[in-house]
């Protein structure tokens, strides 16, 4: 924000203008549109837009006042009305709505009766900002204004106003400009107004407030110390006394309405009714977390469809909110990125206030993904620039008071064996046909980095055993970092939802995934593993669950793409033969993949179309968990053809299902390591119907599931691929 000084004659004033680097365009709109002459006067719609991208209109909503130029009444109004009747005491066959010079007009509520009601109005005054929900940051009422003679010359009114809901907008001079333009019968028709008034209204800070309303701390897990808000940030206090503004912590709030909700505040050094902390909570191989936490100190205010606005320059890489809705801004020219952060509805959208046990609070988990050009945890690149919550500008701590790394740390930055590595491959892909194997050896994934292809070098590069060597020992390192974000693909909800629930997470309902698609996304964290678990969802047309391979790479496709873990789990049921040992119940890891109804009857064609993968090898984890193991055959039938069936005793297969080898053909081209736990909830040899013992045992069966994934991922929790 910067405030404005000039001199006038000598003297020094202030201007009331607010300009906000962050929302340069941001502003209230006022349109007086004329749609109807009348005998005396006119009808006019009037809209009030909220243009700003993060700041809203609050409880107890906006007022609207001006000054008529002439002897202008209102007549009647609808979608909102005016605060006061005024003397109309002239009129004595008909009683206009109000007959005042000034009047001021307030919305009506979402219960107004339909009499009372225009489009687009009874929103009780709230208005939300441009960036959070625009078809909310609007409202509208007509009027019929009257009593200018019977050759009415309409003159736009004086003196705007806006109260939103308080002090703080400064309106310009209502205009005449362009007529107002709208579609009608369906968009076929275009009607314009008679005459179109507009008014500018724009806010200021220091109009509104006499003192900041929020301050930030800050804290990291490097170093113990925490930044806490400046002292005096939004005003000062006696020491260790309770004063008219605020009281002390673990005490009650005062029962008496004579102060306002707004000056009744928790005691402390910062006297702010709102903090912001940001704590830099983890720092993983490829991502690094924060948390985000908003406190209210407030005792008697709570505020609803708040938000918080962060630069950043670590966003410029795709971040996660786990609790909060989020959306990119413009920057404007800024090097750090700007994200907004508002509640979920019904979840977290509302701000409650403080009382004598505990702070009103709501608070995410935020995951960055590295910039490794960029990251850094010295010199307090990790904290934020500059914090908003509700458009307000928070009072950051002084920057030689921020917890810095301390020294001698700077191997808190687990990029750095990859970065070694990354030096030395250069080298090493310039020796002619050598290709180096990133991965598990011995049966499990691997990736091969060709020269030219994934890393590019100009330097010699070393000979001799020793540089094979030298590789194996980096690979080795890169090894040891543990997993820290895992992908569990699951078919059908009825799968999905025990796992769920088992590891506390959350839908999340703005998915990177394109518009229109039924895919459901759920993350989370457990046991400081970014846990994310995607399932086809519903088909849009039938209702059904979206089963089978097509479904399968889709989702495994985008959601790699997405959220790029470092492992994925394929968790789901599948059919199980007898003749191999598999009973009702029981839960296998599969260890090779194939597919079944992918019949190409033409040399290597036919290897193809079996498509035979592997699995990522697990070995401690099979013995740690005493699992069986079986190989995994896909189709997309749930019953069992003859051809099918040969194709299966092909594969040697124990278990059969509708997804792993498409799971498995995705995670293989994109080089993302992939287990497979499968529950069998139907005996494909066996003499009962297969779809009705399917049904019969899949709720008792995903519930077997349901503990083997969780016994999974317990086991993989703190480890690297290399020790699975």
């Amino acid at each position: 924000m910067i405030r404005i000084w000039v001199s006038l004659d000598g003297n020094t004033a202030f201007l009331p203008y607010c300009f906000d680097p962050l929302d340069p365009n941001g502003n209230i709109t006022v349109t007086f549109d004329i749609n109807q002459w009348t005998r005396d006067g006119y009808v006019a719609r009037v809209t009030i837009q909220n243009y700003y991208q993060y700041r809203h209109v609050d409880k107890s909503g906006w007022k609207l006042g001006w000054t008529w130029a002439n002897k202008e009444i209102i007549w009647s109004m609808s979608g909102a009305f005016a605060t006061t009747q005024g003397n109309c005491s002239s009129f004595k066959f008909q009683t206009p709505h109000s007959c005042q010079k000034s009047p001021v007009i307030a919305d009506l509520m979402p219960g107004a009766l339909p009499e009372n009601r225009t489009d687009d109005c009874c929103n009780g005054g709230l208005l939300a900002a441009w960036a959070i929900n625009p078809s909310k940051s609007f409202s509208s009422f007509e009027m019929m204004v009257g009593n200018l003679g019977a050759n009415p010359n309409a003159q736009p009114p004086l003196n705007l106003t806006l109260m939103a809901p308080g002090p703080g907008y400064t309106c310009g001079l209502v205009e005449d400009t362009n007529p107002t333009v709208s579609s009608d019968i369906g968009g076929k028709r275009l009607v314009q107004a008679y005459g179109t008034w507009k008014s500018t209204c724009t806010y200021s800070s220091f109009v509104a407030n006499q003192a900041p309303v929020c301050c930030v701390s800050l804290s990291t897990f490097y170093n113990p110390k925490i930044t806490s808000c400046p002292s005096c940030s939004c005003g000062c206090r006696e020491v260790d006394k309770n004063t008219v503004s605020c009281v002390r912590e673990g005490y009650p709030a005062p029962q008496s309405d004579s102060l306002d909700d707004d000056d009744i505040v928790q005691c402390t050094d910062h006297m702010c009714p709102v903090r912001v902390h940001w704590h830099v909570l983890k720092n993983y191989f490829t991502h690094w977390k924060v948390k985000l936490t908003i406190s209210n100190y407030n005792y008697k205010r709570n505020y609803s469809n708040w938000n918080v606005l962060v630069q950043h320059p670590g966003f410029s890489r795709k971040s996660t909110a786990y609790s909060f809705n989020s959306t990119m801004l413009p920057s404007f020219g800024f090097p750090d990125e700007v994200v907004l952060f508002w509640g979920i509805g019904y979840y977290n959208d509302e701000l409650v206030n403080a009382d004598e046990d505990q702070l009103g609070a709501v608070s995410t988990q935020i995951l960055l993904r590295k910039d490794l050009n960029s990251f850094t945890l010295g010199s307090g690149w990790a904290l934020p620039r500059r914090l908003y919550f509700n458009g307000e500008n928070c009072q950051m701590p002084p920057p030689d008071t921020y917890p810095m790394l301390p020294n001698g740390h700077s191997s808190l930055k687990p990029a750095r064996p990859f970065f070694l590595l990354l030096i030395y491959l250069t080298f090493k892909t310039l020796l002619p046909g050598k290709k180096i194997l990133v991965g598990k050896k011995g049966g499990g994934r691997a990736r091969e980095i060709e020269r030219g292809k994934e890393i590019k070098g100009t330097a010699m590069a070393p000979h001799g055993k020793g540089s094979d060597a030298a590789v194996e020992a980096m690979v080795a390192q890169v090894e040891k970092h543990p997993i820290s974000s895992i992908l569990i693909i699951i078919a059908m909800q009825t799968e999905a939802l025990p796992v769920v629930n088992k590891f506390q997470l959350t839908e999340n309902p703005l998915s990177s995934f394109s518009k229109g698609v039924p895919w459901v996304h759920y993350h989370g964290t457990y046991k400081d593993i970014i846990l994310n678990l995607v399932w086809p969802g519903k088909d849009l047309t039938l209702g059904v669950d979206s089963v089978g391979t097509i479904s399968a790479s889709l989702v495994t496709y985008a959601s790699i793409q997405a959220l790029e873990p470092d492992l994925i789990i394929n968790a789901g049921t599948a059919g199980g033969f007898k003749a191999k040992g598999a009973g009702i119940g029981d839960v296998f890891l599969a260890f090779h993949l194939a597919f079944h109804d992918r019949r190409i009857p033409i040399p290597v064609f036919d290897l193809y179309g079996v498509g035979l993968r592997q699995a990522f090898s697990t070995p401690n984890l099979l013995k740690v968990l005493n699992l069986k193991t079986g190989k995994l055959s896909t189709g997309d039938s749930l019953d069992m053809s003859p051809q099918d069936e040969a194709s299966i005793t092909a594969n040697d297969a124990t278990v059969k299902d509708m997804e792993g080898a498409a799971v498995a053909y995705v995670a293989d081209l994109l080089k993302v390591p992939a287990i497979f736990v499968k529950a069998v909830t139907d005996i494909v040899d066996g003499e009962k119907p297969t779809a009705e013992e399917f049904l019969q045992n899949l709720a008792t069966v995903t519930a077997a599931l349901d503990q083997a994934v969780t016994q999974v991922v317990d086991f993989i929790s703190g480890k690297c691929l290399s020790e699975l």
